[in-house]
């Protein structure tokens, strides 16, 4: 049976040919998108994870309950020895100091007039691996 069809496919190439051709790059353009988009798709979720979860989170009991609204106002401030103790007492650990901010941008016209907005946020950071000397110890 295989043999029968073989033969009929190379009898007449240009009927056969060109399915097999338009076949062909679409599985390819398919298992190239699918596996790009979830390379995409790992690749953001890993980092969100990394950079904005953490395995903890050291705040004060008024920012935790309004954790969800990002109540920066209620934030640690001034923790430089708070840095140092937590470093002393658990080593094992990589602590950075983070903050996360949003708001509205305004754009304004000649006439101080509000032109266009936009909603921005932001993640700040210190990222230093281990190994290297934090600058402020």
């Amino acid at each position: 049976m295989i043999k029968f069809l073989f033969k009929g496919l190379m009898r007449d190439r240009h009927r056969s040919l060109f399915p097999i051709i338009i076949v062909s790059v679409g599985v390819f353009l398919t298992t190239l998108l699918y596996t790009l988009m979830n390379g995409i798709l790992n690749d953001v979720v890993d980092s969100s994870a990394k950079f904005d979860t953490g395995y903890l989170k050291v705040t004060t009991n008024a920012y935790n309950k309004l954790a969800s609204q990002i109540p920066n106002d209620l934030g640690l401030t001034g923790i430089d020895s708070l840095m140092k103790s937590l470093r002393k007492y658990y080593p094992d650990y990589d602590w950075t100091a983070r903050i996360k901010f949003a708001g509205l941008l305004d754009v304004p016209d000649k006439n101080s007039e509000t032109k266009s907005q936009a909603p921005i946020a932001g993640l700040e950071l210190t990222y230093l691996g281990r190994g290297q000397k934090n600058l402020r110890d």
